[in-house]
């Protein structure tokens, strides 16, 4: 809502809480839905694997990510 952190594309985050979180790269937003509320689309990688899933968060479940931390993947 309003008062959440914004995020522009390109930033590294972390998704956080929940059954499965990690690292990842917001790659789009949406407009704002009402009172300062928007979704981040953020490209994840899969373990093991390759490419990468976008998955659909509120900046409530992100937090940034420092760039040391994503190096390490």
């Amino acid at each position: 809502m309003a008062g959440e952190r914004e995020f522009q594309n390109g930033d590294l985050v972390e998704k956080i809480g929940g059954r499965y979180g990690g690292p990842g790269r917001i790659v789009g937003a949406t407009v704002d839905l009402g009172d300062g509320y928007r979704l981040y689309n953020v490209a994840m990688r899969v373990e093991g694997g390759y490419g990468e899933f976008v998955h659909v968060f509120p900046a409530v479940v992100l937090r940034p990510l420092p760039l040391s931390k994503e190096e390490e993947r």
